[in-house]
């Protein structure tokens, strides 16, 4: 039986979320790191980010993430 690969499993939950995600705000980008790239999610793609709490912040960072136009909309984020 082959071992299961934690690591491996969220890579493919993050890579299904960030395929899934419409992008509304236009604040999906790339950072590069020593030839790696990463999909990043920029809070300032919405007014007002600046403003908000850190905590708030990282929330907001989720639903940009996961935005998909059913469960989480452009509405909801604003």
């Amino acid at each position: 039986m082959p071992k299961f690969d934690e690591h491996t499993a969220v890579e493919r939950e993050v890579a299904r979320a960030v395929a899934a995600s419409k992008d509304s705000f236009g604040a999906r980008s790339t950072l590069s790191v020593e030839g790696t790239d990463y999909d990043i999610y920029r809070l300032d793609a919405v007014e007002g980010s600046d403003k908000l709490p850190f905590s708030l912040k990282v929330l907001l960072e989720n639903l940009l993430r996961t935005e998909d136009g059913a469960d989480i909309t452009a509405d909801h984020i604003r």
